[in-house]
């Protein structure tokens, strides 16, 4: 029996050891002091991650500790990748994070359009059955709208 219990200990304690983690925590911003919301935040080559809220702050849990590469993005602005050593069993502050903004642009944004004749429901239909990010206007929501003609319309999509 003396055995069952240290062969027990044994595998919880090097269990227990095997899997600590910790976290990291702090704020993400523009080099204009702004916060960025819904920025990413990730561990490099996992799928470990989270974003910030709509203050910039985050908070990273369950990082292996050790030495770990974390990598912060947001759309239109270059990726910013730190390495840290990660505690057990606490949260390292990271401060405030400054992401620049990225020299590269959009090309160009197409809008195209075609005019079917049909109900609201086909509508709603072409815009989920839809394999690209579509918004589909049927006369009666334009009717609706407070717009004087159709190129307003457009413009508040």
């Amino acid at each position: 029996m003396r055995f069952f219990y240290t062969l027990f200990f044994f595998i919880t304690g090097t269990s227990f050891l095997f899997s600590q983690t910790g976290s990291v925590s702090g704020r993400i911003t523009t080099a204009k002091d702004e916060a960025l919301s819904d920025a990413k935040i990730f561990i490099s080559g996992t799928t470990n991650g989270t974003i910030s809220d709509s203050t910039g702050n985050f908070e990273l849990k369950n990082i292996p500790v050790g030495k770990t590469k974390i990598v912060f993005s947001y759309l239109s602005y270059e990726n910013d990748t730190i390495e840290k050593n990660v505690p057990a069993n606490q949260t390292l502050p990271l401060g405030n994070i400054v992401l620049k903004e990225s020299s590269q642009n959009l090309n160009e944004v197409q809008i195209t359009g075609t005019l079917e004749k049909g109900s609201e429901n086909k509508a709603i239909n072409l815009t989920k059955n839809s394999g690209r990010v579509v918004t589909v206007l049927s006369s009666e929501t334009m009717s609706k709208l407070p717009d004087k003609n159709a190129a307003e319309s457009v413009k508040r999509i």
